[in-house]
C-alpha cells in the first residue's frame, strides 16, 4: 500500500504544475478554466484521501 503522505505529495505538485500553468499563462479562457477544472479536481481527491474514502494502493 501506498503511503497517504506521498500520495498527497505527489498530487500536491500536480497541484502546484497545474497552478504554475495558469500563471504562465495564455490569455485562452477556455484553458485557464480547464486548468482550474483540473486543480479542483486534483483538490478533491487529495481530500478524499486524506478523510480515508480510498484505500491507497499501487499497481
Amino acid at each position: 500500500m501506498l503511503d497517504k503522505k506521498v500520495m498527497i505529495q505527489f498530487i500536491d505538485k500536480r497541484i502546484e504544475t497545474l497552478q504554475h500553468l495558469i500563471k504562465l499563462g495564455s490569455n485562452d479562457i477556455h484553458q485557464h478554466r480547464l486548468l482550474e477544472g483540473q486543480i479542483h479536481e486534483a483538490t478533491n481527491i487529495r481530500n478524499d484521501i486524506i478523510d480515508g474514502k480510498y484505500d491507497v494502493k499501487v499497481w
